[in-house]
C-alpha cells in the first residue's frame, strides 16, 4: 500500500530536459531543412543552367 514519493531533484530536472529538448530538436530540423532547400535550389539552378546552356546553341 505505501509508496514512496518520488524524488524532488527529477522532478525539477524533468521539465528542464523537456524545455532544453524540443529546441535542440528544432535547431536541428531548421539546419536540415535549410541544407535541403539549398541543396534543392543549387541542383534545379544548376540543372536548368546546364539545359538552358546547352539548348541555346540550337535555338
Amino acid at each position: 500500500m505505501y509508496r514512496p514519493a518520488p524524488p524532488r531533484q527529477n522532478r525539477q530536472l524533468h521539465p528542464y530536459l523537456l524545455a532544453s529538448w524540443p529546441e535542440a530538436l528544432n535547431c536541428t530540423v531548421c539546419v536540415c531543412v535549410c541544407v535541403c532547400v539549398c541543396v534543392c535550389v543549387c541542383v534545379c539552378v544548376w540543372s536548368v543552367t546546364s539545359l538552358w546552356l546547352t539548348c541555346l546553341p540550337g535555338v
